[in-house]
């Protein structure tokens, strides 16, 4: 059976599109035109994993309209709104050894040069020029910090461990 982590995150379902069972998606993804070449996507549900055809595939300036396969009115996509949308891991787009899913790097712990434990990476944002790890505490430090993702600071990404080495440097913190 497959689990979470055989599925990559690509788009948030905004809201329905239209009367004709389209979905306006907010790509989650370097090129939004790679929606184009998906034959098909998947939508969770509770713990499972429903895989639904591709009808078609339009393209605004910062979303995807989606039409899905079987479903031809507003009120039958309206389930979808706020949900994510996910492709296999199989169909993911190769990436280089320097590049890394957000999803492998959440949850990844966060450590120093020294191997002391900051925090674990909660969550990313995509800050223009840079990403930028949301690092949240762990234990009595709950607090937050935010490291931004640039080779003189993120020196090391093991994600078989699970861990990232960052150099403190001065400001940082």
């Amino acid at each position: 059976m497959r689990t979470e982590s055989d599925y990559l995150i690509i788009g948030k379902v905004c809201r329905p599109f239209g009367v004709a069972g389209e979905l306006k998606v907010l790509p989650i993804t370097d090129d939004m035109r790679r929606f184009g070449k998906l034959k098909f996507i998947y939508h969770k549900r509770g713990k499972s994993f429903t895989k639904i055809p591709i009808e078609t595939v339009r393209y605004t300036k910062q979303s995807v309209i989606l039409k899905l396969k079987d479903y031809n009115c507003r009120d039958s996509v309206a389930v979808f709104s706020g949900s994510y949308l996910y492709i296999d891991r199989e169909n993911a787009i190769q990436i280089d050894e320097q590049s890394y899913y957000y999803y492998d790097l959440a949850g990844c712990i966060v450590v120093n040069n020294e191997g002391s434990v900051i925090g674990k990476v909660s969550d990313i944002i995509n800050a223009g020029t840079c990403d930028v790890y949301v690092v949240s505490g762990i234990g009595e430090e709950e607090d937050h910090r935010f490291i931004p993702a640039v080779k003189e600071v993120v020196k090391k990404i093991d994600i078989k461990k699970k861990e990232i080495t960052i150099d403190v440097i001065d400001g940082l913190f």
